[in-house]
């Protein structure tokens, strides 16, 4: 089961960090904001744990962009790989597999990374061990997920469903500043990801509104006289 088939793709940061103490860099996606994010790659929190501390002061920001079009992300990616070839493979990145544009990298490349790296997840000689002797099984324990969850008994997913949102709920009630922030970020990510997007004079803007807010040119003005380009509407 493609994460794709699952999850809408949402506009996203693609960032790379870099820590002070080891040089070692990461490069990473999230749909949060950049300003209090670090990078949550386990491979990537673990070695800044070892290497300084994962914190705000050992971590800088060495570079982000942010993209609405999953198509856009892609190129860039492409890129990235042409001047950094197999970065993944390199000791100057922490990236245990190549960046993609999907919900996470690490899909249908677990056999790689425990070839390579044992279980980054746990420190690994155990697994990777196991993995030599013909002992990991490989098995896509998300798919069995999945499958294990539609064949449930319909009551007792109810209760499942039932218990996670009171988890949920309260969780909301002791972090109600944060969830809000949380929300404001969605809905603003949410809208352009929603919005007509035109260029006019070589930018870009995001819906007629903010179009005609920032130029004074209208819809109707943009329209009649071809003044522009409508990327998507």
């Amino acid at each position: 089961m493609s994460s794709n088939s699952i999850y809408q793709w949402r506009p996203r940061y693609y960032y790379i960090f870099r820590n002070k103490t080891s040089e070692k860099l990461y490069m990473g996606q999230t749909v949060q904001s950049l300003e209090k994010y670090l990078g949550s790659g386990v491979y990537w929190v673990n070695h800044c744990k070892a290497h300084g501390g994962y914190n705000c002061n050992n971590i800088e920001l060495v570079w982000s962009r942010f993209f609405l079009i999953q198509s856009q992300a892609q190129l860039f990616l492409d890129d990235f790989e042409k001047m950094n070839p197999e970065y993944w493979n390199s000791d100057l990145w922490a990236n245990l597999v190549k960046e993609t544009t999907d919900i996470s990298p690490f899909s249908g490349n677990m056999k790689k990374i425990f070839e390579k790296h044992g279980n980054p997840f746990t420190g690994g000689k155990i697994q990777k061990d196991a993995h030599e002797r013909g002992c990991y099984s490989n098995i896509d324990y998300k798919e069995l997920g999945y499958i294990s969850w539609e064949r449930c008994d319909p009551n007792r997913r109810q209760e499942a469903s039932e218990r996670m949102s009171n988890v949920k709920k309260k969780w909301i009630r002791e972090n109600y500043e944060y969830f809000l922030q949380q929300q404001k970020e969605k809905a603003q990510l949410s809208k352009y990801a929603r919005a007509t997007k035109i260029k006019y004079n070589d930018k870009i803007y995001y819906g007629w509104k903010e179009l005609k807010d920032m130029t004074g040119v209208s819809k109707y003005m943009f329209k009649k006289y071809s003044m522009g380009e409508i990327i998507n509407e």
